[in-house]
């Protein structure tokens, strides 16, 4: 006889699994604090920092944008974190933006056609954000350089620090 799955069972496994989870914002669990770092989207340094994130023990982050990218207005991001083990769960509560301004061709310091002059930056708290979900392979030693590496959503980061607070 020729069974079909169950809905209802998928679901309470499903809520199950939720519920297990702990929350954003919880200190990370003993598998997660391999994570606890400065994260790089990029094996080397430049002239400046690429896409970087900070994890922290206490369960909160903040990523900032590349020091390259003179045309992005969001430059920083910061709330809570949580991992799986597949998946990195990131809930934005605070974010710094650019306002104003005008794009003008870039002088050479950024990897960027244009660069944003004149513009201010501006804290803004936000409230009710969902989660980011980024899938997550787990930390492998990089062969060709030995540092840590992960792969957050589609591109890879490598570990440049355990302490968080040492990014600028």
């Amino acid at each position: 006889m020729n069974r079909q799955p169950r809905p209802l069972f998928l679901l309470l496994a499903v809520v199950t699994a939720a519920l297990a989870a702990p929350p954003a914002g919880a200190a990370p669990r003993a598998a997660d604090k391999r994570l606890v770092g400065v994260w790089h989207a990029s094996p080397a340094m430049g002239s400046g920092w690429n896409d970087v994130y900070q994890l922290f023990a206490d369960g909160t982050f903040r990523f900032h944008a590349s020091q390259m990218d003179g045309e992005t207005r969001e430059r920083r991001r910061s709330g809570t974190w949580r991992a799986d083990g597949k998946r990195l769960f990131l809930r934005v509560t605070e974010r710094v933006v650019l306002k104003g301004g005008r794009l003008e061709p870039a002088l050479g310091s950024t990897a960027t056609a244009n660069e944003l002059v004149g513009a201010k930056p501006v804290v803004e708290k936000v409230a009710g954000a969902r989660p980011i979900v980024l899938p997550m392979t787990p930390p492998r030693r990089d062969p060709r350089n030995g540092r840590w590496t992960v792969r957050l959503g589609t591109r890879p980061f490598w570990k440049f620090d355990d302490d968080p607070k040492r990014y600028p």
